[in-house]
């Protein structure tokens, strides 16, 4: 996977190496399966959720599917404890290097956590919104960086 990153009027294609930190917006179901692929591949992985609750529940579930994950293999440096969770939108759109949104599939509020996130995010980050029926035109509508923004669904 190549990353473009603006560099003045140039665009710059960096390779996936250089993501080592990735922020999931959403901690749902959808979310907990990213979480969980996303560790399992080595990356560090700071998530957050509108409910300031979700944490216990979605380190549980993360544990319960840590064996299987285990089972298909593992690179180095993979490991379940390489989750952090933040209440704050600007702390996970700073650190990131790749972004999974997985909030509800309902336009309006999609659409307003892209353009927020859009907005946080340096413009070499990738953005990508799990839906399963809304256009990557639709979603993007509000964002100023709309290049950026992918559909990226499990």
């Amino acid at each position: 996977m190549r990353v473009r990153a603006n560099e003045g009027d140039k665009v710059k294609l960096r390779t996936a190496k250089a993501i080592t930190t990735v922020g999931i917006v959403g901690c749902g179901l959808i979310g907990i399966g990213w979480i969980s692929i996303f560790l399992s591949r080595g990356y560090r992985v700071i998530a957050a959720d509108l409910n300031p609750d979700v944490e216990p529940a979605v380190r549980a579930e993360v544990a319960s599917m840590w064996a299987d994950l285990e089972g298909l293999g593992l690179p180095e440096g993979a490991n379940s404890d390489n989750l952090e969770f933040t209440s704050s939108f600007e702390d996970l759109c700073g650190q990131a290097h790749f972004i999974q949104e997985n909030v509800p599939d309902t336009v309006d509020l999609k659409q307003d956590l892209l353009h927020r996130l859009d907005r946080l995010a340096p413009p070499d980050v990738l953005i990508s919104s799990s839906t399963s029926g809304i256009t990557k035109s639709v979603l993007e509508k509000k964002c100023t960086h709309k290049d950026r923004i992918i559909v990226g669904h499990p």
